[in-house]
């Protein structure tokens, strides 16, 4: 699969890839819950939250160094190059 021009071993119709998507999901709702207990220090900390749930989804989904590799650095959800 290209994600913004990476190519990543990942295929909708491989069932193995649908598991470690769907682990990779419980994942980050289980992080997700937890986040939202955390407390936050402003808006800028939410974002920053919200930056490492993706960036941990990506990288246990598409394999380590995914989010570095699509641009993401944990305080943005826009890809550093844009």
């Amino acid at each position: 699969m290209v994600i913004c021009g990476q190519e990543f071993e990942f295929s909708a119709l491989n069932a193995n890839d649908l598991d470690r998507m769907d682990a990779a999901q419980q994942h980050m709702q289980a992080a997700s819950d937890r986040e939202s207990k955390r407390s936050h220090t402003g808006t800028a900390d939410i974002l920053r939250g919200q930056c490492r749930l993706m960036m941990g989804y990506f990288d246990e989904l598409l394999g380590e160094g995914a989010s570095e590799r699509l641009g993401l650095d944990g305080n943005s959800l826009v890809p550093v190059s844009v």
